[in-house]
């Protein structure tokens, strides 16, 4: 059965599908949720005809036209989100490069996939082959998300074949991250392909290029630094009765561009986040989960610091599933076995953790803020996908 995430994405690779198909004229009448306020209006709108023939360009595996059509039922959110963004895609897609032909009714050469093996699996296979090829100075990623964050790809027959033809051929240790980008760059630069990433909107959409413009980017990221507000109060937790309320379980590191990064330790994931918080954003702007990431991070500001919060987090994790064992006969009664899972989190791992990166954070001194801005930073490129090895992509937010 398909989760949330996948239906959501292919609902909106159905829609930007359907803007391409019907035009730009058509669909700014359409793409209207005051006319239309839900999935049922705007269906029979449209007609069978165009719903059926976009349909034939989104490749969507997993999850078909009956699971989209219930899932936008029942979630007006995403429906209306679906109908932003693929109106403000066919709308401004030229800004991002004027090679992408999309406003004349009828398809010209772009499909829409999400979740298939042709595109979004081979580039991944890519990606693999390419994190085999060290970089000295850049941590490996640890997923293809730290690389592009797309959650679709609109992309031509051409490119599915030289996708496909540099699969074929890539070996670790001669294909690395260089040749990916300039692959995918160059399929970009033709309208070929569009790596796309959504984020739910209820507003007024933005396409926002992402490591299009590196001397852009670097002036952005300059811009991020520690607050002087600096962290929150966190303090050491103490157990208590179950009902009763406990210190937080997470600490969290103000920015000057009034967004914040929040550590904690999720009980029910196993493992340490990270998470980049913007102000006011209808979304995260990501996360890091895992601790071994983290410290690698860590280490290229400061390796005495990463090796001794690694060892604590480690050694914390060991008791965290010892004690972890004894609470499952909680297990029928979930609120119970949330409140003593995450209590064991608490005294295990935070109550090890943060003693080392409260301080670490607080500090005030010249070289020790410049520290602590590098950190930042490289953990900000890391997480939203903008290190000097990420690919390009587009958000439409």
């Amino acid at each position: 059965m398909a989760d949330k995430t996948a239906l959501a994405e292919s609902s909106q690779a159905l829609f930007c599908a359907i803007a391409d198909y019907i035009g730009s004229a058509k669909t700014n009448r359409l793409f209207d949720t005051e006319k239309y306020p839900d999935y049922v209006e705007f269906r029979k709108a449209l007609g069978a005809v165009a719903y059926k023939t976009a349909l034939k360009r989104v490749i969507t595996p997993g999850v078909g036209p009956t699971l989209i059509d219930k899932f936008l039922n029942e979630n007006n959110d995403w429906y209306k989100s679906s109908v932003l963004i693929g109106k403000k895609l066919l709308n401004s897609i030229t800004e991002i490069d004027s090679d992408y032909k999309i406003k004349a009714p009828g398809f010209q050469k772009l499909f829409y996939f999400r979740g298939d093996q042709e595109v979004m699996g081979n580039i991944e296979g890519l990606f693999k082959i390419a994190n085999k090829s060290p970089v000295k100075g850049q941590a490996k990623f640890g997923n293809v998300n730290k690389w592009s964050p797309a959650d679709i790809y609109l992309a031509s027959e051409k490119a599915k074949k030289i996708i496909k033809k540099t699969l074929s051929t890539a070996k670790p240790g001669m294909f690395s991250f260089v040749e990916l980008n300039i692959m995918t760059s160059d399929m970009i630069d033709t309208g070929d392909l569009l790596p796309l990433s959504l984020k739910k909107t209820t507003k007024d959409v933005i396409l926002q290029k992402v490591n299009f413009d590196k001397k852009e980017e670097i002036k952005m990221l300059k811009k991020i630094s520690i607050s002087p507000k600096r962290v929150t109060d966190w303090k050491p937790y103490k157990k208590v009765k179950y009902g009763q309320k406990a210190e937080t379980r997470d600490m969290r590191v103000f920015l000057n561009n009034k967004g914040e990064i929040k550590f904690r330790h999720d009980p029910s994931a196993k493992r340490f986040v990270a998470e980049f918080i913007g102000s006011g954003a209808e979304a995260r702007a990501g996360s890091i989960g895992s601790m071994k990431v983290f410290c690698e991070l860590f280490r290229f500001v400061d390796k005495n610091t990463a090796s001794k919060l690694l060892k604590a987090y480690n050694a914390g994790e060991v008791d965290y599933f010892k004690l972890l064992k004894k609470i499952e006969f909680l297990r029928s009664d979930k609120k119970r076995f949330d409140f003593e899972r995450g209590a064991i989190s608490a005294v295990t791992i935070i109550n090890k953790i943060m003693p080392i990166l409260k301080p670490w954070f607080k500090r005030t001194k010249p070289k020790d803020v410049e520290q602590i801005n590098d950190f930042i930073r490289i953990m900000y490129q890391y997480i939203t996908s903008r290190t000097p090895l990420s690919g390009k992509f587009v958000i439409a937010k």
